[in-house]
């Protein structure tokens, strides 16, 4: 399987930190140099600002925007080439010694074969950001491909299809939320998300963030009228926010019940 490693070309030390950690895994990558959301031009960024300060109250920042466009980026070139499958990786994940068995089911030369039941591989990494899951398909030597809940953050590592990537890529089209919770808007993308337990990758947090800490100020940048047209939105927002998590979790379930020629 073709694996990408997005990273900044200033990111010297996280690149050969993960270089070497595949290396040692036995498996190779091809660098995908990530766009730095600093230095990317206003008629380039895609960035729907109004949307997202009326739904959130404030703006993504410079670096969860280079971030979102560096991943829709890596998934137009992974569609582009008509890879069957291929692996992103951001350069700061930390890679489990099981990544190269799970790559190896994930190419169809494990347990899933035929129609995957995929098209889209999240490695979640925490606990906590899949607590409530179900369990699709029973991977052997403890590995599990589940489906979960909700739109958990991180995109340190994924598998995905050509044809899904094709379609992430195309949600970059309009840009107004962090490309990891789009990831999991499967009611935007109409994907099969799945994600693998244990997670063969996970993000280090005790490496610096390109993404700014200031993605987590609750301070509101709002002005004139969006300011007033904030809160009905966000609650109008977060209601249909919630209601498609639990139409889509408790909804693919039951399909997962039904034999594969009757899921359309």
């Amino acid at each position: 399987m073709h694996i990408f490693v997005i990273s900044l070309q200033t990111s010297v030390d996280r690149r050969r930190r993960i270089l070497d950690r595949l290396a040692e895994l036995g498996l190779t990558a091809e660098i995908f140099w990530g766009i730095d959301g600093r230095k990317l031009p206003p008629s380039e960024r895609r960035y729907a600002g109004r949307l997202r300060r009326l739904l959130y109250g404030k703006d993504l920042t410079d670096g969860e925007i280079g971030c979102a466009q560096s991943h829709f980026a890596v998934c137009a070139e992974i569609a582009a080439r008509g890879l069957e499958c291929a692996m992103v990786l951001e350069d700061d994940a930390i890679l489990a010694d099981h990544l190269p068995q799970v790559l190896e089911i994930l190419s169809g030369c494990g347990p899933v074969q035929g129609d995957r039941g995929w098209d889209f591989v999240r490695f979640l990494g925490k606990p906590k950001n899949i607590k409530r899951r179900k369990v699709v398909a029973d991977l052997g030597n403890g590995l599990t491909l589940c489906r979960f809940f909700g739109t958990p953050g991180t995109a340190c590592g994924y598998v995905v299809t050509a044809r899904a990537a094709g379609v992430l890529a195309a949600c970059g089209r309009t840009l107004w939320t962090p490309v990891d919770i789009l990831y999991g808007q499967v009611w935007l993308h109409r994907l099969r998300v799945r994600c693998i337990v244990p997670s063969p990758a996970i993000p280090d947090d005790d490496v610096a963030s390109t993404i700014e800490d200031a993605r987590f100020v609750k301070k509101r940048g709002l002005r004139g009228w969006e300011r007033i047209v904030h809160p009905i939105a966000r609650m109008g927002f977060k209601i249909f926010d919630g209601a498609m998590k639990y139409a889509t979790y408790y909804g693919g379930i039951c399909l997962d019940r039904l034999p594969i020629r009757s899921r359309g």
